[in-house]
């Protein structure tokens, strides 16, 4: 027998048994199924088996969080939709729940803190079972009071105030372990919380503290010494070499004392005297008590001082202070002046530079030497540096056309004579009687297209025979074109020339003895043939001084020149011609700004033309009886200059520019 197994009246692949299994139930797999049974003797379809699968339950509506107080009820409900009968299972973190937890609804009361957590639960029917999400509950606590509040005093101060003394054994705390100390920025106040008798003592403690800071500028007057050196001496004899910055660009910095006090000592060239500041008037008292003690008369009339200079050259300066001197002198009539010295017959003062140590060395009166060291203070300062860029740029451009015919007709009329034509023109190069002279040197030194016709055998009377020339022509074009791009930098201090030569160092020829006697005649002494030379830069030369003024703008004296040896040799030349191209001018210019100091253009054109009268002025075929030669020269000079900052600074320019 064979079977075949239906379903909804459609035979199912491979179901051929006698029975039919479905390993994994869909909802799809609900239907009638039947078996149809077969042998020789015919086939029966068996009876109509039904298959109703039933799905799962169905959530409908989930449980939902909820945030209560203790003490309360809260409840928890889940709804669900299945076509059998529905069970429930109520869960709290994950643990089953006993009694009534087997309900739709599951209720708490009487909430307290043990309750706080995650609430789910499990829907089941027949065929499996659906979990709801997760609930939470939380149960809400009223706040607790772990600190009672303690009495409090609060002081108000306009200075930050540190409650902590040092000492020689270390630092020591001013108030209790168990007390408390806050700060309150807003109103620049301080919170203190400890008994009564520490906030007592520690108010004591802040009234002696939180003192007004002492700002005024105390104004010490020098009578005999030197502000500004003995403002030097007091900062080296007070301070601890330690110094903060000014604020204010260009403001003295403050130093800072052996003992931590802050003070600031300025001395004032004008009026010769010292301005002191600190917050610590002990400090103030101290530096007046050592100025006075420091500003007494000198021992001997004209004393002797040196003056290291930082930035300055010593040899120049003293050159001017020596004119201070030469101009006080004269300005005081009537009254004896020795040489180098002051007027009314006062102690001479003299000045000498030290070149090796970049030193001034004065020898003069507390009053002379004062004057001389404020301006040696206000001339020894560093100089602004300039940056300067040039681009020089040379264009030549020569040309030259040549185009001619020379014509030659010799004719033998006898033995004893001829006749003879020739059309010579002496601009071409060769011409025709000199290819006729020299025929080799002619071929050798022709350029261009030379083309030259045969003329006739003629016989001279000493009976040698030679070829005349008929004709000569010459074509010739030559173009040279010439570019010099350089671009020379420099960097110069303010008002100060500096100098670039990039180039070649040439011999020239100044003179010469050619004459040479062997032997002395006369009197005269043998002399030997010579020459004297005189070698000269040929090449790039810039030169310049730049001048900073106030706005950030540069006044240049600039001169610039390019040279170079000339290659072709001029007829009459007893030596070397140079061409030269040079510039020299004074221009203002804004600092970073691109300046064209001009170009210089020369252009220049030389026509020749040689011809036969009447013949050469023929229109068109008078060409075949003249010689034209063209030659165009055309040379363009164009400078570029950029002055500013030196680049690894780049800091604007200005008359007391810093370091760059």
């Amino acid at each position: 027998m064979t079977y075949q197994w239906f379903k909804d009246g459609v035979a199912i692949a491979g179901a051929t048994s006698s029975s039919y299994t479905i390993l994994t139930l869909l909802g799809s797999d609900s239907g009638v199924f039947s078996v149809k049974v077969t042998n020789a003797g015919g086939s029966v379809m068996s009876a109509n088996a039904y298959l109703n699968i039933v799905p799962p339950p169905t959530i409908t509506t989930q449980p939902q969080s909820q945030a209560v107080t203790r003490g309360t009820n809260v409840s928890f409900s889940v709804s669900a939709s299945s076509s059998g009968s529905i069970s429930y299972r109520w869960y709290f973190n994950g643990a089953p729940l006993g009694g009534s937890a087997t309900s739709s609804t599951y209720t708490i009361t009487n909430v307290i803190t043990g309750n706080a957590g995650d609430y789910t639960a499990v829907v089941a029917n027949s065929t499996g079972s659906t979990t709801s999400s997760v609930a939470t509950l939380t149960v809400l606590v009223p706040p607790v009071i772990t600190s009672p509040p303690q009495n409090q005093a609060v002081v108000s101060r306009p200075d930050g105030i540190i409650l902590r003394s040092g000492g020689r054994h270390g630092a020591v705390e001013l108030s209790a372990p168990t007390s408390q100390l806050s700060v309150y920025d807003p109103a620049n106040a301080l919170v203190i919380t400890d008994y009564a008798d520490n906030v007592r003592r520690l108010l004591r403690i802040i009234d002696k503290i939180d003192q007004p800071a002492s700002t005024d500028v105390t104004v010490i007057p020098v009578q005999h010494a030197s502000a500004l050196d003995l403002a030097e001496l007091v900062v080296r004899l007070s301070g601890t070499g330690v110094a903060q910055p000014g604020g204010v660009p260009g403001s003295p910095a403050t130093q800072i004392a052996a003992g931590g006090d802050r003070f600031s000592v300025v001395p004032d060239g004008r009026t010769n005297s010292i301005l002191l500041r600190s917050d610590n008037p002990g400090r103030i008292a101290l530096l007046r008590s050592l100025i006075e003690k420091l500003d007494v008369p000198a021992r001997a009339i004209g004393s002797t001082r040196v003056i290291y200079l930082k930035h300055a050259e010593a040899t120049k300066l003293a050159e001017v202070l020596r004119g201070m001197l030469s101009a006080t002198a004269a300005g005081a009539p009537g009254q004896a002046t020795a040489p180098g010295g002051r007027p009314g017959g006062a102690a001479p003062s003299a000045i000498q530079a030290d070149e090796a140590t970049n030193s001034i060395i004065i020898n003069a009166s507390d009053t002379v030497y004062n004057n001389m060291r404020l301006v040696i203070e206000q001339l020894d300062v560093r100089r602004a540096q300039v940056y300067v860029e040039a681009l020089v740029a040379e264009m030549n451009a020569d040309r030259t056309d040549e185009l001619g015919i020379q014509w030659a007709g010799p004719r033998a009329r006898s033995a004893s004579r001829a006749v003879a034509g020739v059309a010579n023109f002496p601009a071409a190069n060769p011409s025709l009687a000199a290819a006729v002279a020299s025929p080799a040197t002619a071929a050798a030194t022709a350029g261009g297209l030379a083309v030259a016709v045969l003329g006739n055998k003629i016989t001279l009377r000493d009976g040698t025979t030679v070829t005349s020339l008929g004709a000569l022509a010459r074509a010739l074009t030559a173009n040279q074109l010439g570019n010099i791009l350089s671009t020379p930098n420099i960097l110069t201090l303010d008002n100060y020339q500096a100098k670039i030569v990039v180039g070649q160092n040439v011999p020239f020829v100044t003179g010469s003895f050619a004459s040479a006697t062997t032997a002395a005649s006369a009197g005269v002494a043998a002399v030997n043939p010579f020459q004297t030379i005189e070698r000269k830069d040929v090449g790039l030369t810039l030169r310049i001084k730049p001048q900073i003024s106030e706005g950030s703008t540069v006044r240049l004296e600039i001169y610039q020149e390019v040279s170079d040896v000339a290659t072709t040799v001029t007829a009459g030349a007893s030596d070397l011609i140079t061409n030269k191209r040079s510039i020299e001018t004074k221009v203002v210019v804004d600092d970073g700004n691109t300046i064209v100091l001009g170009g210089l253009i020369q252009n220049t054109l030389n026509e020749t033309t040689q011809a036969i009268p009447i013949l050469g002025a023929i229109p068109i075929l008078g060409a075949l009886f003249r010689f034209k030669s063209q030659e165009r020269k055309r040379t363009n000079l164009m400078i570029f200059l950029r002055a500013g900052d030196h680049p690894l600074g780049r800091r604007h320019l200005s008359r007391d520019a810093g370091p760059l």
